[in-house]
């Protein structure tokens, strides 16, 4: 089982008790809200009219998929959409949406939420929150469905494979699924609880282990008393996560492993930060949280909009963080970042020298330009005018193999088209691009 780009196999020593000393700098995130959100809502009179959140991605076959929850109201069933795109940026709806709904039967009767979609082998494999009974909010169990291909059909197993917890755990209320990962000997799942129904109590960040994927077994201390622990909490009293810390999207790095994850004080409502050395004990970001609703255009100032339920997905040298504005607003947003970190799941040496399109094109007036490297060697990086005649050197030196990345302000320069260009060693690649004032 893997997520095709976001996934590797990563080793089994974090689960051993080992002292914390993450290898991480601070926090390198500047995500920029997508001018054109949201990128995903519901379409009048169908399914998903009210209720279109809770993104998680997969790419396959040079495509995005992004499922999520839709319903026609926050009251009514869910069920499971699928929506694709070949930029990361538009997006279009299955044929064959919901592609996943309750079938008024079991422990996922009444309705079914918060997809994570990954691989196995030839077949798909999907988590996702089941809910039994005719009320709001997540429910008591998360299920495990199969299908050959993402449209379905989905084939879900009779019984759930995690379910909340005894009477007075931290999990009692509700559980869902967030990440899933492969490792050596199994697989781990991160999932969010609470210690009361929706919407009350602490909601927080759990860990389940698995030999085969459908028995679990939940992470647990023996220091502390109780059956399992969560492995991110609540802030204290007066910090910004303080009343929940959860809904989060886990991805290995060189450096350990990172978490972007829901916070909320019952004030400010967003995005914050965490990273691990072992993918247990988890440190939070000193400049957390690191993206709210005033970010982003499309919700700034509006008090029924929050931002919850990260996906991540890297490409290009590029980090796409989807989410959505919460059940109120029912759609789903986008913002990237151009950072230095490379995820595990994709090569860490890329096979082969490429040049990136920039990013935003057309730009007024700054871009940012990627490209990767197979070995290290010099690399010289130009803009020029559509003569070939050189108006800005942006680099001239030795870099490493792997991905790269660089701001272009071309604030001093008429509009026009312009030519970039790369050499490194015996590889040229030239791409345009439009400045626009």
């Amino acid at each position: 089982m893997k997520y095709d780009i976001l996934i590797s196999i990563v080793s089994m020593a974090f689960l051993s008790n080992l002292a914390v000393g993450v290898c991480f700098a601070q926090s390198p995130w500047a995500f920029e809200a997508y001018s054109g959100n949201p990128v995903l809502q519901g379409t009048s009179g169908q399914w998903d009219s009210a209720i279109t959140f809770t993104p998680n991605v997969v790419f396959h076959n040079d495509s995005l998929h992004l499922f999520y929850t839709g319903g026609m109201s926050i009251n009514l069933p869910t069920s499971i959409g699928l929506a694709n795109s070949t930029d990361n940026y538009i997006f279009t709806k299955s044929n064959s949406n919901p592609v996943f709904q309750p079938d008024g039967s079991g422990f996922d009767a009444y309705a079914i939420s918060d997809p994570v979609v990954c691989q196995e082998g030839s077949d798909w494999v999907m988590y996702y929150g089941g809910k039994s009974t005719a009320a709001p909010g997540p429910g008591d169990n998360i299920g495990r469905a199969t299908a050959s291909a993402l449209t379905g059909p989905w084939a879900p197993l009779n019984d759930p494979v995690l379910s909340v917890g005894s009477p007075g755990e931290w999990d009692d209320g509700f559980v869902l699924p967030n990440a899933v990962l492969e490792v050596d000997t199994g697989y781990i799942m991160y999932y969010s609880g609470s210690d009361m129904e929706w919407p009350n109590g602490h909601w927080q960040v759990g860990l389940a282990f698995s030999d085969d994927g459908i028995i679990w077994n939940k992470n647990n201390d023996p220091i502390i008393p109780g059956n399992s622990d969560p492995i991110l909490q609540v802030g204290p009293s007066g910090s910004w996560d303080s009343h929940i810390a959860c809904f989060c999207c886990v991805l290995p790095t060189t450096n350990g492993y990172e978490m972007f994850y829901t916070g909320d004080n019952n004030i400010t409502y967003g995005i914050g930060y965490a990273t691990s050395n072992d993918g247990v004990h988890w440190i939070k970001d000193s400049l957390n949280p690191i993206f709210t609703k005033q970010n982003d255009p499309y919700v700034a100032g509006n008090p029924n909009a929050g931002l919850e339920e990260p996906a991540i997905f890297a490409h290009n040298g590029t980090y796409f963080m989807y989410y959505d504005y919460g059940p109120t607003i029912g759609t789903i947003g986008l913002a990237t970042s151009v950072v230095d970190i490379i995820p595990r799941g994709a090569s860490e040496i890329p096979q082969s020298f490429e040049l990136f399109q920039n990013y935003p094109n057309p730009f007024n007036p700054k871009t940012v330009i990627s490209w990767q490297l197979a070995v290290s060697s010099p690399v010289r990086l130009s803009v020029n005018n559509l003569l070939g005649q050189k108006v800005k050197m942006l680099l001239d030196e030795w870099q490493l193999a792997g991905i790269h990345s660089i701001e272009f302000d071309g604030f001093d320069l008429p509009s026009g088209v312009y030519l970039y260009k790369v050499e490194a060693g015996e590889y040229v690649e030239v791409r345009k691009m439009i400045l626009m004032k």
